[in-house]
């Protein structure tokens, strides 16, 4: 069977609300090894890009040391997982009209499935990838494709919030459809072609109703 599009989500505020957990367990981080405080605009570029790149920035330590260290924090902080708002009613919906979604995202990937499974959407989608699943990260198109491979499409639609997912559906020749009460910082995303700029998922369903 040939599904007409595949929906490539984001994860982390793009779906789930994590931006003040990320926030809070960046900081931890910071504590333990001494270093300063980053301020809410530089963890949000952290969350919107790749965060092992700023592990080794930061933090100069071998990275499966500083990422295990990460996650420990993060989980601890992490009990309770919120969807953003109207994420589980639009999932249902492209569901209902045969869109297909998988979620790409650089959360480690036994987390992000995890996460998936408390908030019982793993029904929702045809597969979850995520960092250490592969040797790959986001933007990375190798990344999707490990599990895109196994799916039959004629149309790919990039969701997320961060500059990683415009620069996804770049490489993957994708839809970008950009997800953020902020607008993307024009110095930021010069490289990358933004199709549909959204403030919220309902504006997201708007898009989607047009593209299906």
């Amino acid at each position: 069977m040939m599904h007409k599009s595949v929906l490539i989500w984001d994860w982390d505020n793009t779906l789930v609300d994590t931006r003040e957990i990320i926030y809070k367990s960046q900081n931890e981080l910071c504590d333990f090894y001494g270093k300063p405080h980053l301020s809410h605009s530089e963890s949000l570029y952290i969350i919107g890009s790749s965060g092992r790149r700023f592990f080794l920035k930061r933090f100069g330590i071998k990275i499966g040391k500083i990422s295990d260290k990460y996650w420990e924090v993060y989980r601890k902080n992490a009990q309770i997982i919120k969807p953003v708002k109207g994420a589980e009613n639009l999932l249902k919906w492209a569901e209902k009209q045969g869109f297909v979604s998988i979620v790409d995202s650089n959360k480690r990937g036994d987390i992000l499935k995890e996460e998936c499974q408390k908030l019982g959407w793993n029904c929702y989608f045809k597969a979850l990838v995520g960092a250490e699943d592969t040797f790959y990260e986001k933007p990375s198109k190798e990344m999707a494709l490990s599990v895109l491979k196994r799916i039959s499409y004629t149309r790919l639609i990039v969701i997320g919030d961060g500059i990683s997912d415009m620069r996804l559906a770049k490489n993957l020749q994708a839809i970008s459809v950009f997800v953020r009460k902020e607008p993307p910082d024009q110095s930021e995303f010069k490289d990358v072609h933004i199709d549909f700029d959204c403030k919220d998922l309902n504006q997201v369903k708007e898009v989607l109703s047009y593209l299906k």
